[in-house]
């Protein structure tokens, strides 16, 4: 991670309580209120209130997933219904008519959502009770995906106290929202926004993103034209949760 100084401070009158305090107003708004307003803009906005007042910085970066990586992916499922599966379209992303507000995607617009560990995807999925399937992902040849996080993949190392830690909160700001763990549909309108407006650059094959739902790990949202091309099922077994986590009962494919 590249480091560097800056001259000045990132804005002399503000405070860590005052972005806290525009953190706290983005992650409570209730954006169904307000349905057709771009609150990207309102963010961008802020953000040039954090920066010189007429731009702020923003990180290009992407992340490649390798050939051969494993990827998984978690449904809440009950063995009574495991006959009602139509291999292998119920493995692979929702269709576009069942598609729901996701954190990084809108209605009707599917992407294929996993993590890089099993615990990271059942954390990660807040309906499973008890059963679920568990899917595990080969990939085929490479994707690489838009990474959504810190506006700089940077950190300040100046010599001031305040600056150092203004800079690098301000820096941490979009992140902080987007890794808001609320599971509601007002909360996806912003965070879609934010993808929109914040982030810039290539973003048709997906996203890279940390986990709202565990520390230090990191999810993955990929355009389904990848699935069977890039993509593959190298497993699928039913499972239930137990007080260590959870027990493969029996393979499905």
């Amino acid at each position: 991670m590249p480091e560097f100084k800056i001259k000045a401070p990132v804005n002399t009158t503000l405070t860590e309580q005052e972005v806290n305090a525009r953190l706290s107003y983005f992650k409570s708004y209730d954006y169904r209120k307000a349905p057709n307003q771009n609150f990207g803009n309102m963010l961008v906005e802020t953000l040039m209130s954090f920066g010189t007042g007429s731009t702020y910085l923003t990180c290009t970066e992407y992340h490649e997933l390798k050939r051969g990586s494993l990827l998984y992916r978690t449904r809440a499922f009950e063995k009574a219904n495991i006959s009602s599966i139509k291999l292998p379209r119920d493995f692979y992303s929702p269709p576009k008519e069942l598609t729901k507000w996701g954190r990084v995607n809108r209605p009707y617009n599917p992407l294929l959502y996993a993590s890089f560990t099993p615990n990271t995807a059942i954390k990660e999925n807040y309906e499973i009770k008890k059963g679920f399937l568990l899917i595990t992902y080969r990939l085929k040849s490479s994707i690489k995906l838009r990474v959504l996080g810190k506006l700089m993949n940077s950190k300040s190392i100046d010599g001031t106290t305040k600056q150092h830690v203004l800079f690098n909160h301000v820096n941490n700001f979009v992140e902080n929202l987007m890794l808001h763990k609320i599971n509601e549909e007002h909360y996806y309108i912003f965070t879609n926004d934010i993808i929109e407006n914040v982030f810039i650059g290539d973003k048709s094959n997906g996203y890279y993103y940390p986990s709202a739902a565990h520390a230090n790990q990191f999810n993955v949202a990929i355009n389904p034209i990848h699935e069977n091309t890039s993509i593959t099922i190298a497993e699928v077994w039913y499972c239930k949760r137990t007080i260590y986590g959870y027990k493969k009962i029996s393979r499905l494919l």
